[in-house]
């Protein structure tokens, strides 16, 4: 699990730079460059169709790198409750309950 959220949140961010983020930064900079940075921050270039649409091309990426983060709590979350469960069976066989666990003498609601 932790193999998928390492590539879904570095293939996610790889998709939001090359989609999104440079292109726009590119454009950005050339609208600086030949008219001036009041014009790279206006509203009239900032809503033109292709900065629309370079923005919403973003969303795939979020989406993919969303996928990874979840993945990873996920992932954490298991080896929460894997661990408790090994510090609950360590704790168990110092304690000489191992043997009447697994008879189903004691249950956990005994301890």
């Amino acid at each position: 699990m932790i193999r998928v959220a390492f590539w879904a949140i570095n293939v996610g961010m790889l998709m939001e730079i090359v989609l999104s983020l440079l292109p726009i930064g590119l454009l950005q900079t050339y609208q600086s460059v030949s008219a001036g940075y009041w014009s790279a921050r206006s509203a009239e270039f900032m809503q033109t169709d292709l900065m629309q649409f370079l923005r919403w091309m973003r969303m795939a990426g979020d989406t993919v790198f969303a996928f990874g983060a979840v993945a990873f709590g996920y992932f954490v979350l298991r080896l929460m409750i894997a661990s408790k469960d090994r510090k609950d069976y360590h704790w168990r066989a110092r304690n000489g309950l191992g043997s009447k666990l697994k008879s189903g003498a004691v249950r956990r609601g005994d301890l």
